[in-house]
This record gives C-alpha cells, structure tokens and sequence, in this order.
C-alpha cells in the first residue's frame, strides 16, 4: 500500500493545477520543464548529491529562465521551448553515460533501488538503471520517507495555490485586464512555473521524466470534454487522475510493467472515453 500513497497524492494536487496548465495553454512549458528533470539527476550524480536535489535546483533554474527567455522576446516560445528542452534532456544522457563510461558500472541487480543511486561513486553507476528509473518512473522502491515528503510538497503547493487562485484565473482569463487591475502578472508567472517545477521534482519518480506532464494535462483535458464550469473540471479533473494513478498502478503490478506509461495509458483511455461522452452530450466545443 505505501508505493499507492505518493502518486494517488500528486493525483489530487495535479487536478487544480493541470487545469490551470491547459486554461493557460502552458502544456508545452511543463514539458520543457519535465525534460530538464534528467539532466538535474544526471548533474547531483554525477556531483555526489541526492537526484532529488539536482532535480530542483535544475527546474527552478529551468522555469526562471524561461520566463526570462519569453519576456525577452528574441525568439518565438514554441523555438525557445524545443531548444531548452531537447537540449536539457540530451545533455542530461551525455552526463549520465559520461559518469560510468570510465570504469564501467555494476549489475542492474544491485543498482535497482532508487535510493542506492544516492550513494554511488560515478564507478558504480549504471545508466541503463537510472534511464529505467528516471524515464519511466520506479514506483516499487518509493519508502515512507518519501511519502511524507510529497504529503509535504503537496500540502504547501495546495496552501500556495489558494493564496493566489483568485489573481491566476483573472489572469488567466483576461491578461490586459489582470494587469490593469493591478495583478503582479510577471510575478504570477514565476510562481505558476515555480508550482510546475514542484510537480516534476515530486513526480519524478513516479511517471518519470517523460509522462509527468501527462498526468497534469491528460486528466484536465479530459475533464474539459464533459465540465461545464471551472469548478466542475477541477473535481472531475482530480476524480480523473486518482483513478487514472489507481488503474494504471495496478495493471502495473499486476503485469510487472513499468509504472510510468501505464498509468499514463490508463489516462489515455479516460481521455478518450471522456471524448465519446462529450459527443454524446454535444459537448463538442467546451466553453471553459
């Protein structure tokens, strides 16, 4: 049952937040975000620190700089997000096989567990087990230690959320209008990177780097097909990703597949499920 508590968690807390994603139209930065994950791992390595804490620092670094990057102005987004992004992720696989091409690395069978990754020297480590691990997402190996710290995380994107809901959807809705109300805008934008950059770091091990914005954007998407107020997509968003997280963590386990794109399966077939009922519902063009 403990391996179930952290993603069903981050299930909850990516509902809000994936529907502010697909409102803002911002898929393509937690994408950015998410591939820069890897070369974080990679740098704490290959440094001698946690993943966990190169995953941070490397994110915050990340989102600042493309909200940087986008106010400047020098390049179009959807560029500068392709460039940041597939550079990240493959100076990120340079750096995780630069680490172990010297001396070799030790057998899959004793580098499986996350938490070894730690306290290995760049000797040990193996890179088919930390691609496996980062990429796709290990869900077995997730300790209470663990748990309580994304209880933790999540707990204080909730409480961060609340304080600036109110100024993120005027924003969200009407740009012009939240600046002429005074709305810190540039601010709100930090934040809801900074709020992204949370989410990857928490998720990391659960879809891996590769489907952890599917699991802010699918569930969101999904409820945008049959909502008809915000409010609405919210719930149905969370009901979404929690039984997305539960299906695909048991069809996981049940036949020993890597947890990351199964789960993000299952939310594809919600997806598509939530498709057939709006066209039952002639809900073809969603107002929200």
């Amino acid at each position: 049952m403990s391996p179930l508590i952290a993603p069903l968690i981050l299930a909850v807390i990516a509902g809000p937040v994936g529907c502010l994603i697909v409102w803002r139209r911002m898929a393509y930065f937690g994408d950015a975000i998410a591939h820069s994950a890897l070369l974080g791992v990679a740098l704490g390595l290959s440094i001698g620190f946690a993943p966990n804490i190169g995953v941070a620092l490397i994110c915050g670094i990340f989102a600042g700089t493309l909200v940087y990057l986008q106010h400047r102005r020098k390049l179009s987004i959807d560029t500068l997000l392709g460039i940041l992004a597939h550079g990240a992720l493959a100076l990120g696989l340079l750096l995780v096989f630069w680490t172990s091409v010297e001396t070799g690395h030790t057998p899959h069978s004793e580098t499986h567990h996350p938490e070894a990754l730690t306290t290995q020297t760049a000797e040990q480590i193996d890179p088919h087990v930390i691609l496996e691990t980062y990429l796709l997402g290990s869900l077995e190996n997730i300790t209470m230690s663990q748990n309580i710290t994304l209880i933790i995380g999540a707990i204080m994107i909730a409480i961060t959320l609340k304080l600036v809901w109110e100024p993120l959807i005027l924003m969200t809705l009407n740009l012009d209008l939240a600046r002429a109300e005074g709305v810190p805008t540039l601010r709100l934008q930090y934040i809801m990177m900074g709020i992204m950059a949370a989410l990857v770091v928490l998720g990391l091990q659960i879809t891996g780097v590769l489907f952890i914005t599917s699991l802010l954007i699918m569930p969101a998407a999904a409820a945008r097909q049959i909502s008809k107020t915000p409010e609405k997509m919210i719930i149905w968003a969370v009901i979404f990703a929690f039984s997305g997280v539960l299906a695909g963590y048991i069809a996981a386990q049940q036949a020993e597949l890597p947890p990351g794109p199964t789960i993000v399966s299952a939310l594809t077939i919600i997806f598509i499920i939530s498709l057939f009922i709006s066209v039952f519902l002639r809900k073809k063009n969603p107002r929200i």
